[in-house]
């Protein structure tokens, strides 16, 4: 993998084994080519398939050839146009002459070398751009998968439904699949070793936030202003600009209490927690990191230290060949024996999105996404969120100790130096 200011960078090698997982899959299917959708909603987690495939993290479309060189549709070309033109003006050769030629340079989506080559304008309207592509490969009468019809976390699928009609009235000769998304969501199930590395590199930005956190916190200071250095640290260590950092403070907090911070003037007695989330090379971390303003009243300690305890002795069974069904019990079951509840899930997978497979069921079964069978084994390489959490029985008082857990060859590991109990500032 090569290296820029210190950071990993995903190889042509990384490229080559994505895209023979996906091959190998769309040729036992009998498929020609997937086109793949991606937009930068749920904090860019909707791009993850466009991302995996082409390695752009700029919203748009991919086709994808069973056996040509993929296509990248964003939504405005002149840059890339520009910047590989081999013309050049006068000016721009005496500006470059001038400048310092060993300044350092921006990578901005992590790659050592470009992915994809073919990069076409896809706006205002992709599905013409789309069908363009098609015919010129010669595939208008093939068969043809469609990727993001669904995902876990969007069960009705974020692909626009009138770039699928485009399609059916362009394309009448071809077979259209609108289930292919699972191709996608298979290669991505396990994370390689470069993978692996990016996901590692968001925790260590993750601490960064949590250590801004740390520093902030304190009675007489407003939410935001918190917020605000967590944020800020997360940009200055190298996160990309999209990603989540749920809120939750107060004197009796809950998960769904906000979303974002408010003007509130923090006070002793206070809890705070985030999910942070930033991401390198589009990779996302997702530790928790609960904060208490003074010592928390005995009823928070108590279910803090049920809370540890269940999450460690669950987090040490963890290993290859365990069923979610398993995970889920051992992360819940010790909370509700005890009198407590739980929200949220107990664990959901992590990679290119915030929100993949392998994914625990929700309380009551209320799940808001997709929920992998119980049956479903854990594997070396994937990566979850790891986040369980209590309530109080009715659900209205509750707080999590998540972190970043990777299934290892014989067992798991957590990515973060925190997350592992309650701090006091």
């Amino acid at each position: 993998m090569g290296t820029q200011n210190q950071l990993p960078l995903l190889s042509l090698n990384e490229r080559d084994r994505r895209w023979e997982l996906i091959r190998k899959d769309m040729e036992e299917r009998g498929l020609d080519c997937l086109v793949i959708q991606g937009d930068q909603g749920l904090w860019g987690y909707n791009d993850c398939n466009v991302r995996y495939v082409t390695g752009i993290g700029d919203f748009g479309y991919a086709l994808f050839p069973l056996k040509e060189d993929p296509i990248c549709f964003v939504w405005w070309t002149a840059p890339y146009q520009a910047r590989r033109s081999k013309d050049e003006s006068h000016l721009t050769s005496t500006i470059r002459s001038k400048v310092k030629k060993d300044a350092p340079t921006r990578n901005p989506w992590a790659l050592e070398k470009p992915w994809v080559r073919d990069i076409r304008q896809g706006w205002p309207r992709p599905s013409e751009a789309i069908v363009t592509a098609i015919k010129d490969l010669g595939l208008e009468k093939g068969t043809i998968g469609l990727v993001s019809t669904y995902h876990s976390w969007e069960p009705e699928g974020t692909f626009p439904y009138t770039v699928i009609k485009n399609l059916y009235s362009a394309l009448p000769q071809a077979e259209l699949i609108e289930n292919a998304t699972d191709i996608l969501e298979k290669a991505r199930l396990r994370k390689s070793t470069e993978e692996i590395r990016c996901i590692e590199v968001a925790g260590e930005i993750a601490d960064r936030g949590i250590e801004a956190a740390l520093n902030h916190i304190r009675p007489g200071v407003n939410e935001v202003g918190v917020y605000a250095k967590v944020v800020e640290a997360f940009l200055a260590h190298g996160s990309e600009r999209l990603f989540m950092n749920w809120w939750a403070s107060g004197q009796a907090p809950t998960h769904t209490q906000y979303f974002v911070p408010t003007d509130r003037i923090m006070c002793e007695g206070d809890i705070l927690y985030n999910e942070y989330t930033p991401r390198y090379g589009g990779y996302v971390a997702h530790p928790h990191q609960p904060i208490s303003i003074g010592k928390p009243i005995e009823e928070y300690q108590t279910m803090f230290a049920l809370l540890k305890q269940t999450r460690d002795e669950a987090l040490s069974k963890l290993k290859p060949g365990v069923t979610i069904a398993e995970q889920t019990e051992a992360l819940t079951k010790p909370l509700e024996d005890a009198g407590y509840s739980y929200l949220h899930c107990p664990f959901h997978g992590l990679g290119l999105s915030g929100l993949e497979f392998p994914n625990a069921e929700f309380w009551g079964k209320t799940s808001p996404y997709v929920v992998s069978p119980p049956d479903m084994v854990f594997e070396e390489g994937m990566v979850l969120a790891y986040e369980p959490m209590i309530s109080t029985p009715d659900r209205k008082i509750g707080f999590p100790l998540g972190d970043t857990v990777i299934v290892t060859k014989d067992g798991s590991r957590r990515l973060s130096k925190y997350c592992d109990d309650l701090i006091v500032v």
